[in-house]
């Protein structure tokens, strides 16, 4: 018995053109010694008879870094999509580094947008692959602009040409005149060079950061100042402590205690004495603000309570007789 295994077979037909327009070189972009290529192309399937292939252009078509004699290939990517568009080859300090894909800064490499080989029977220049040897031009190093703000404005004049070829709008104008890319602008180029809006936030109109937290070094100088023995002397202050200790409570909350029955005390004496519960309360209000001060009571039972004596004297002294 012979067995037999089914490998997918792709018919894609080779685009109406295939153009490399650009590509540029940029340094130190997310980390020292790493180097971005860039590169937009145009994968074109436009012709009635050639629609764009219903297979992903991650698929069929490769974007590819060649060594200078355009065999030798040194990193690859898949591409993003056909038509007009934009896509980058990102190497890191590390794959920089000559024991990894020794990529040397100002060397005449290749860059390549082609079909996929084990899609494409054949692959022919100008067919269904286009390449463009890298000029020393078309490095863009560190100088009297970084290379950061010229890849700025490198993604900025290919973000005009692709508004052109489109017919959609990518870029706005800020309101002090500066160009950046918009919501839609802002899908394309992180597809194409992921991880941009961090390494040059101001190329986009919705701009992410990663905030810096500073840990800051709390005191307790406003504690130590509210303590009963720093307001009263340590006299007092040992009292209430002692009372705190035998009650199982913090110095304050003896203090505050104390404030509350003194309070009720006063109250009930003017309102047994008087029969007016308006006097006593009123009587009570210097005892609160003066424990407040003294840090026996907290502020915020204090504005709770200031608030209900104002709500009582407005019914005492102007609703009550209405």
């Amino acid at each position: 018995m012979l067995l037999g295994i089914a490998t997918p077979v792709f018919a894609v037909a080779n685009p109406d053109s295939i153009t490399l327009h650009t590509a540029k070189v940029f340094q130190n972009v997310f980390e020292n010694g790493d180097m971005l290529f860039v590169v937009s192309y145009d994968a074109e399937y436009i012709s009635p008879g050639n629609p764009e292939p219903s297979e992903s252009a991650s698929v069929t078509f490769l974007a590819q870094l060649l060594d200078t004699d355009g065999t030798t290939l040194k990193l690859s990517r898949p591409l993003n999509y056909y038509q007009y568009n934009v896509i980058s080859i990102y190497a890191t300090a590390a794959q920089v580094a000559p024991a990894s894909c020794n990529i040397t800064w100002g060397t005449e490499y290749k860059l390549r947008v082609t079909g996929n080989p084990a899609i494409f029977g054949s692959l022919v220049e100008g067919t269904n692959m286009a390449t463009k040897s890298l000029a020393v031009t078309d490095y863009n190093a560190d100088g009297t602009l970084t290379s950061l703000q010229l890849l700025q404005t490198h993604c900025i004049d290919v973000a005009e040409a692709l508004e052109t070829d489109w017919a959609v709008t990518l870029l706005v104008t800020t309101s002090d005149g500066a160009q950046v890319l918009n919501s839609t602008g802002r899908v394309t180029f992180l597809e194409a060079i992921p991880g941009l809006d961090s390494a040059i936030p101001d190329l986009f109109q919705l701009s992410s950061s990663v905030p810096t937290v500073h840990s800051g070094i709390s005191g307790a100088d406003y504690a130590i100042a509210s303590r009963i023995d720093a307001r009263l002397g340590t006299t007092l202050g040992s009292a209430f402590t002692g009372i705190g200790t035998f009650l199982g409570i913090g110095q304050n909350s003896a203090a505050g205690l104390w404030a509350i029955i003194f309070i009720l005390t006063i109250s009930s004496i003017v309102f047994l004495n008087t029969g007016n519960n308006a006097a006593g309360l009123i009587l009570a209000v210097p005892v609160v603000v003066l424990m407040t001060y003294l840090g026996a009571i907290p502020e915020a039972i204090t504005y709770v309570l200031a608030i209900f004596v104002a709500v009582y004297a407005m019914y005492f002294f102007w609703l009550r007789g209405t």
